[in-house]
């Protein structure tokens, strides 16, 4: 069992270091009313909106995203990775990362 548990780390690492940020996340991030969110950690709330009127996540900022197009609700940008607790605690599915 603990070569799964390895091989499902490697993995990880492997995904998460092919999930850069597209094109459209940069012109998003670029773009955005906050200011130039590109160089940010991004993930994702799937299951409802999230803002800081709540949320307590240190440097984050919560861009609005359509549910429809991109399957979340909002997006959480952060200048670095978040630890599995905060992500655990609001339920939030990484997304994406500068290069």
């Amino acid at each position: 069992m603990p070569r799964m548990r390895d091989c499902r780390s490697e993995c990880k690492v492997v995904l998460d270091r092919r999930a850069i940020h597209t094109p459209e996340m940069v012109e998003f991030l670029k773009n955005n009313v906050e200011g130039d969110l590109s160089r940010c950690y991004v993930y994702g709330s799937p299951y409802r909106p999230i803002s800081s009127l709540w949320a307590s996540i240190d440097g984050a900022v919560y861009p609005y995203a359509d549910w429809q197009s991109t399957g979340f609700h909002s997006y959480v940008a952060v200048p670095s990775q978040l630890d599995k607790e905060v992500i655990d605690r609001y339920q939030l599915i990484f997304v994406s990362h500068p290069q």
